[in-house]
């Protein structure tokens, strides 16, 4: 008995233990599970961070070949992950030596290796990236996580850097007047050839010196220049005397100015010369030479004389005492009154005053009765005399008798006078280049093809002011063209007609119709011609995008110069040039549009895209937190969307989200945002909607989208639902990111629920959007 009961004792005791044991392997359990959890947590959390990742990011085994790569790296290399994981990655560098570093690296995996390559993509295009490759351990398998980031802008950005600083520095060396710049100590930064050969100083020589310890004859002087400079002083005019190499001195003239850094200080100091000592050595000479002219003007067997400014002699040479037969003390401070018939007297008087008001030169013919009562046919050649300040002193004529040369000196004058025609006409065109290129400035400002069209036609008036006419755009389907601008009488043209009704746009050039241009006219042309017309196309990128009209009334024609024609070659091009600026802003206005609809719109739908929902999302969040406003969302897909393509085929599942793109752009207010969130799901946004409200709104969707026919090759494609998830900030979320995954919960819901409702999401947001989907549609 004893013995039995002890085996009891021990059998209690066993069973005792073995409870324990399984206590314990159930608590080791439960802590392998919340491992477990926690890792697949962590797997998750990577790869989300991996597909969302804006650079490129792939795995690869040590030999090179792809094992996995988020969606920025297939946009790189332009190859889904499926075709991806075929191909080795050294396949893709586009240089040899780049290829075989790659492999290096990938046997030699100790190392993080972070380089500059080329990939060349699918369809060939060369891409410069930074990559940098990590050897890791997964699973006790070495593989490579590598990134790669597109650099290639910078590299452009940097090239053009290069070019401009090249650029400037060969504008610099080419000019002919010295450029030297300082930095705010003092120091020479930059010399150029002309400094060079000025000096015999090479710029290795003197970079990194101050201008005060080689080159200048006055240390202290140069040193105060550029402390005036720097203590606000600019710009600056100065001379100074520098010592070349050889120890020569020229005198340089000097205009300093500062370039500012973005605190106000000065950065630089840019002094541009001239080497004046040629000048001063040559008025150093004129001084000199001022009796030796005084003697050769007594030798001029012209008369010669200078007045006071207020008509008094002050001088002349023999040959004038000779021709009016007086000495110098009669005429000295007299005036022409004094020694000239009283009528003749008044003409020179006269064109004495025009000179002392109008500084200049004067050549006049007239008559001058000389000593003996003889008329002579002269020409007076007179110029007004200057001070140092501008001032008119006085004048200087020469009389010069033109009897045997009256008939060459006609031709002389007629010829002056076409110089002057020719003057002006150049004066014209100089003036019309200014505003074309005015207008060019201002178009390439212009943010509508509104603008670019208003300012355009004003441009047109002003440099065709006796021209009516109008701007027309062709509509983007080709069929109509509308005039933008009109101006002057509208009647002579229509304000839209069909492309074709215009001769210009048929050809493809200008239609130009008047008296020497006898032509067929356009069928847009509605009232009397009177004068001339000209069509130009306006051809942008290969294509006609409009057409510029003009009716020009010409005047009498004996008022009629050939300028004033159309059809003259100056006034002809320039209209051309017209049509180039207008034709090139507007298509490149156009061209913008376009890509800006292109960057935010889906292409098949027409309805945003997701990039453009989030940013959106976000910014009607922030609006709705700053005004305490709700912001109903909407997120919603095609029941059984898989069918219909099993059906009807990818054409038909694409004409019916294209029909129901549609639908949504009709059906929803000017300032909701309804995007395609992808494949057949769509995300509704509504700023300022209540949940009830956004409820009754997803309702009324529902109930119209299932009343919607859509047809594809003629037959239909049967009945459509759509289930429907809503959730409203702030109920259901702070931020776009909890909001968006509890309105997605909220759809699977719906499908879960039998899918055709509408079902709002709960306040508990804690599930996350895998574990919500326990079907595929």
């Amino acid at each position: 008995m004893e013995k039995n009961e002890m085996s009891r004792e021990q059998l209690i005791a066993r069973i005792e233990v073995l409870e324990g044991q399984i206590v314990e392997l159930k608590e080791a359990e439960d802590r392998n599970n919340m491992v477990e959890m926690a890792l697949r947590e962590s797997e998750e959390r990577f790869r989300i961070f991996f597909n969302a990742a804006p650079i490129g990011l792939c795995i690869t085994s040590v030999q090179g070949d792809i094992l996995n790569a988020n969606q920025a790296m297939q946009d790189i290399l332009g190859y889904p992950l499926e075709e991806l994981k075929t191909i080795n990655i050294s396949e893709f560098y586009f240089e040899p030596v780049e290829r075989q570093r790659l492999l290096n690296m990938l046997y030699d995996s100790k190392h993080v290796r972070d380089f500059e390559a080329k990939l060349k993509q699918k369809d060939g295009l060369i891409w410069t990236v930074l990559i940098k490759a990590d050897c890791v351990d997964i699973d006790n398998q070495k593989v490579f996580l590598t990134s790669i980031h597109d650099i290639t802008n910078l590299k452009q950005a940097q090239e053009e850097f290069r070019k401009e600083r090249d650029f400037t520095n060969a504008i610099l060396d080419t000019v002919a007047s010295l450029v030297m710049v300082l930095d705010r100590e003092g120091l020479i930064t930059r010399f150029n050839r002309a400094c060079e050969k000025a000096t015999s100083y090479s710029y290795q020589e003197i970079q990194g010196q101050h201008i005060w310890d080689t080159l200048t004859a006055n240390p202290a002087n140069a040193r105060e220049k550029v402390e005036q400079l720097l203590a606000g002083n600019y710009p600056s005019t100065h001379e100074s005397f520098w010592i070349t190499r050889c120890g020569e001195q020229r005198l340089i003239s000097w205009s300093s100015t500062v370039l500012l850094d973005n605190e106000g200080k000065v950065e630089y100091i840019i002094a541009t010369g001239i080497d004046i000592t040629d000048r001063k050595q040559a008025e150093e000479e004129i001084i000199e030479s001022k009796n030796f002219l005084a003697t050769l003007l007594e030798s001029i067997p012209a008369p010669v004389f200078y007045k006071d400014i207020d008509g008094r002699y002050l001088g002349f040479n023999r040959a004038f005492e000779d021709f009016f037969g007086k000495t110098k003390d009669e005429l000295i401070g007299k005036s022409v009154f004094d020694i000239n018939p009283v009528k003749l007297a008044r003409i020179y008087h006269a064109k004495d005053v025009e000179l002392f008001e109008r500084p200049g030169t004067q050549t006049y013919e007239t008559q001058v009765e000389d000593a003996r009562g003889v008329l002579h046919d002269v020409v007076f050649y007179k110029a007004s005399t200057v001070n140092f300040r501008g001032m008119v002193t006085g004048l200087i004529g020469t009389i010069l008798d033109i009897t045997e040369r009256k008939e060459a000196e006609t031709g002389l004058q007629e010829a002056n006078r076409k110089l002057a025609v020719w003057v002006s006409e150049l004066e014209e065109r100089t003036a019309e280049m200014s505003q074309l290129i005015e207008m060019g400035e201002q178009l390439q400002s212009c943010q509508t093809v509104e603008e670019a069209s208003a300012i355009s036609a004003q441009y047109i008036q002003k440099l065709f002011p006796s021209s009516k006419g109008a701007l027309y755009l062709i509509s983007p389907s080709k069929d109509l063209a509308e005039a933008v601008n009109m101006w002057g009488d509208s009647t002579s043209t229509e304000k839209a007609f069909m492309p074709l009704n215009c001769w210009a746009i048929r050809r493809g050039r200008i239609h130009l119709v008047d008296s020497s241009h006898p032509g067929k006219l356009c069928r847009h042309i509605t009232g009397p011609q009177a004068g001339q017309y000209l069509c130009v196309p306006l051809i942008a990128n290969s294509e006609t995008i409009g057409v510029l009209y003009l009716n020009h009334t010409a005047p009498k024609q004996e008022q009629q110069k050939s300028t004033d024609r159309l059809s003259s070659n100056h006034n002809t091009q320039l209209i051309l040039a017209l049509g180039e600026h207008i034709a090139l802003a507007i298509g490149n206005l156009r061209l913008r549009e376009t890509l800006h609809h292109q960057a935010i719109r889906d292409s098949l739908t027409g309805l945003f895209n997701r990039r453009y929902m989030e940013e959106s999302l976000a910014r009607e969040l922030r609006r709705g937190e700053r005004e305490k406003k709700p912001v109903g969302v909407i997120m919603f897909d095609i029941d059984h969307f898989k069918d219909f393509n099993d059906l009807f085929g990818h054409a038909g599942g694409d004409a019916l989200l294209r029909e129901l793109g549609a639908f949504l752009n009709t059906h929803t207010r000017g300032g909701d945002i309804v995007s395609r969130y992808g494949g057949e799901e769509f995300v509704l946004v509504l700023p300022g909607a209540a949940l009830e409200e956004t409820r009754l709104r997803a309702e009324e969707l529902r109930q119209g989208v299932k009343e919607l026919q859509v047809y594809h090759l003629g037959k239909p494609l049967g009945k459509i639902t759509i289930s429907f998830g809503v959730a409203t900030f702030p109920e259901h979320g702070l931020t776009s990111d909890v909001i968006l995954q509890s309105v997605d919960n909220t759809l699977y819901r719906a499908k879960n629920k039998g899918r055709d409702q509408v079902v709002v999401a709960s306040t508990d947001i804690g599930r996350c959007r895998m574990g919500a989907r326990d079907g595929s549609d």
